[in-house]
């Protein structure tokens, strides 16, 4: 029979999160593929109220116990047996024992008060299991679980930090190509816009007036075009009558090739009127054109450089969550895990 005294110290153990460990030496920082020690302690802790769906399920014999610096996230909303079952240790793990993972709660884990931890080392996580050699697996399927965790995680941000330092260098390629274009763009623009007619006028306000000329400019060659077509059919009309012949007196045929001539004159004049107009649309049209071009690449130039800013800010994130402790994996006290024998209550 085992004293009560062990008994109440067993009982502080499970219960009330109060640990008996050794002190005295550094905390070891453990490498991902360094094995852990084990530490067999002679001293039984209570077997822990344990619930099950099955009634004649087997009860826990043993206890891996560790201490760790802090608590890793996947662990907040509690370790589920396939978590474990799918490492290489827990896949080593006897069936008794799977069977009892999958029917029982079997994890405890929380923060120890006071001075009954390491230093810097307070969460705390206990593993059940049916078998000593069991208990020693499931603390081995446990850290290689959240290694792995760790390890994924890590991976994946310092792939992401990868993807966005290219995608920085091939902005900074692009913004440098768009601001030689758009300089480009902003001198013919600018030397075009030299003429008497904008010379005194801001670019936008050179804009504006150009796209008001070029609605108004339309609007005249409408009218002019109206009055091609008029003039050409009465063209055709005092043809027609010009071509007969002894039909009408000398007189008629007089006025008739008078109003021929009148008629020429006037197409002449709105011939050459269109021609003006046209000149003044197409020059109106290519400062627009050049204005546009230039504006189009200070638009592009800005999105790049707003999307730039946005990628040195994403990578700022992830540098500072790559620069995070909780980043590698948890560290395990002295890489030490230590396997208590249950009492059965």
């Amino acid at each position: 029979m085992i004293g009560s005294k062990r008994q109440m110290l067993s009982s502080t153990l499970i219960f009330s999160c109060i640990y008996v460990t050794v002190f005295g030496s550094e905390p070891n920082k453990p490498e991902e593929d360094l094995d852990l020690k084990f530490e067999i302690s002679h001293v039984s802790a209570l077997s822990p109220g344990v619930r099950s769906r099955d009634s004649t399920a087997v009860r826990p014999t043993h206890m891996a116990q560790l201490f760790m610096n802090y608590t890793p996230t996947v662990l907040s909303s509690g370790l589920g047996s396939g978590r474990l079952f799918e490492t290489s240790a827990g896949q080593t793990l006897s069936k008794e024992q799977r069977a009892f993972m999958l029917s029982n709660n079997f994890s405890h884990h929380g923060y120890a008060r006071g001075d009954e931890h390491p230093p810097d080392y307070s969460f705390f996580y206990c593993l059940y299991a049916i078998s000593q050699d069991d208990a020693k697996k499931m603390a081995e399927s446990f850290v290689e679980f959240l290694n792995g965790v760790a390890n994924t995680k890590r991976h994946k941000n310092e792939k992401l930090l990868n993807k966005t330092e290219a995608e920085i260098s091939e902005t900074k390629k692009l913004i440098l190509e768009k601001q030689k274009l758009a300089e480009a763009a902003k001198l013919k623009y600018q030397e075009f816009k030299k003429t008497p007619r904008y010379a005194f006028l801001t670019d936008v306000e050179a804009w504006q007036k150009a796209k008001e000329t070029i609605v108004e400019t339309n609007k005249t060659l409408d009218v002019i075009d109206i009055e091609l077509v008029g003039t050409n059919e009465k063209l055709k009309t005092i043809e027609k009558y010009r071509a007969t012949s002894g039909k009408f007196s000398k007189t008629v045929y007089e006025k008739l090739d008078q109003m021929f001539i009148e008629q020429m004159v006037d197409l002449a004049g709105a011939e050459a009127r269109k021609g003006t107009a046209l000149k003044i649309r197409d020059q109106e049209g290519k400062l627009v054109g050049l204005f546009d071009e230039w504006d189009h690449l200070r638009f592009q130039l800005n999105n790049l450089e707003r999307r730039l800013s946005s990628l040195e800010q994403d990578l700022g994130h992830i540098e500072k969550e790559l620069a995070d402790p909780q980043m590698l994996p948890p560290e395990i006290y002295q890489n030490k895990v230590t396997i208590y024998p249950l009492l059965i209550k």
